[in-house]
């Protein structure tokens, strides 16, 4: 479950509730081997949701009725197998109860490879405006050849994450969050040993990191984040002076989740992860604020994949074989090059041409 509580004297962010027998809306509609994206930009809007939502079902919340609502716009997207799944950009401009705002948000998502990117401008003294993206992929995985058929064991899958984050004004608030899912379920430590066994891996791998900024299960200025699932969440958000403040983060780690495996046998996966720039509250002062996450470059699969014995014990388990439903190869990292990096390729190979031409005449 995680929940969100915000201080008295605001009107209170609506808290989503996660259950681990069953997954969000889009996570598991989403086909094996096939990609998901949701998208949301105007007024109305909550980012305290968990990962893999579908639109209006958790990466929105469109509570109350009139102009609070009347300008949210969402748009989803669901790719065929080995696709790219894309909302394109959703802008919006206007203005509640005199008070101007404008966001956008957007998202590309392909096996392997999420991109996201959400902004805001506006202030607590209107109804919630705000942006947010979501994007994953999900995909059918055997183990095989790492532990004896039938057996279990924790397959640990690392993920690159990289973007910038910032939030500057009084009440302006970033968010991203990046999370898993096994056979369309939570990773909760729940039922029986090697569920405990991976959340206590899950920890111990993703530990080394400032709980202010990541506001892991502790108080961040009036604002207290919870969860016992497999989900790491980062955040930007300025709750002005005196106040644990965090306007600007850059991200560049590589989050590791663990995954209840039986060997030979296959099992779904699910990779999602959302931004969310907006407003800690409604009802606050009038203060002008911006928040932007930039995730566009990117977050990927980076193919360092290895296992562990199914009490967490022990060193690394390597060499063995994860061949996917879909066909598409996994045992390779993902990352694109950036377009700069591209440039100087074709530069390269360009100056290779010439090279070659010249040494032929």
């Amino acid at each position: 479950m995680k929940t969100l509580l915000v201080a008295a004297g605001f009107t209170i962010l609506s808290a989503i509730a996660s259950v681990g027998a069953w997954a969000v809306p889009g996570q598991s509609t989403t086909p094996t081997g096939a990609a998901f994206t949701s998208a949301c930009a105007g007024n109305g809007y909550s980012g305290s949701t968990s990962v893999g939502n579908a639109i209006n079902n958790g990466v929105s919340t469109s509570s109350g009725s009139g102009a609070f609502i009347s300008s949210l716009t969402c748009v989803t997207n669901t790719s065929g197998v080995g696709g790219q799944a894309t909302t394109g950009t959703l802008s919006s401009a206007s203005a509640y109860n005199g008070h101007a705002y404008s966001n956008s948000a957007s998202a590309i998502a392909q096996p392997g490879v999420i991109k996201l990117q959400s902004t805001n401008t506006g202030s607590s003294a209107s109804a919630f405006p705000g942006a947010g993206a979501q994007g994953g992929w999900n995909e059918t995985f055997t183990p095989v050849g790492g532990g004896t058929n039938g057996t279990p064991g924790i397959l640990v899958v690392p993920m690159h994450v990289s973007g910038h984050m910032e939030s500057n004004g009084v009440g302006a608030n970033g968010l991203f969050e990046i999370g898993a899912y096994r056979n369309n379920a939570f990773l909760q430590p729940y039922g029986n040993a090697i569920n405990q066994a991976s959340y206590n891996v899950f920890q111990a791998l993703n530990s080394a990191f400032n709980p202010h900024i990541n506001q892991m299960s502790v108080a961040v200025g009036t604002v207290l984040f919870g969860w016992d699932y497999q989900m790491k969440p980062y955040g930007a958000v300025d709750y002005g002076p005196g106040a644990l403040t965090t306007t600007s983060l850059v991200i560049d780690e590589v989050v590791h989740f663990a995954i209840p495996i039986t060997w030979g046998q296959s099992f779904l996966l699910g990779i999602y992860a959302m931004t969310s720039s907006g407003e800690t509250a409604s009802g606050g002062a009038v203060v002008l604020n911006t928040a932007s996450a930039e995730f566009q470059n990117t977050v990927f699969w980076t193919g360092d994949y290895y296992a562990l014995a199914a009490d967490g014990s022990g060193g690394p388990i390597t060499g063995f074989s994860l061949t996917s439903g879909s066909g598409i190869d996994y045992s390779m990292s993902f990352e694109a090059p950036e377009p700069a990096s591209l440039s100087i390729l074709a530069g390269g190979l360009v100056a290779m041409g010439l090279l070659r031409r010249r040494a032929q005449r």
